[in-house]
């Protein structure tokens, strides 16, 4: 099933997984009693662009190879 994607394809699939998986970890950090500190802070601090930048760049490789 994966093995017809190219990279692009690949980069953007991995985008959106990662997408969800962000939104349901934000939401269990939210709700947790104690500060966040650390790496979690920075992900939930940055962890939209980061994802927004890997989907951009599995589309533009999925342009680049048409």
């Amino acid at each position: 099933m994966f093995a017809n994607l190219k990279s692009g394809e690949l980069m953007a699939l991995a985008g959106l997984i990662l997408l969800v998986v962000h939104k349901t970890m934000r939401r269990q950090l939210l709700k947790s009693p104690g500060p966040v500190k650390g790496l979690r802070l920075f992900w939930l601090q940055w962890g939209d662009l980061t994802v927004f930048l890997i989907i951009l760049g599995g589309l533009t490789l999925m342009y680049a190879q048409k």
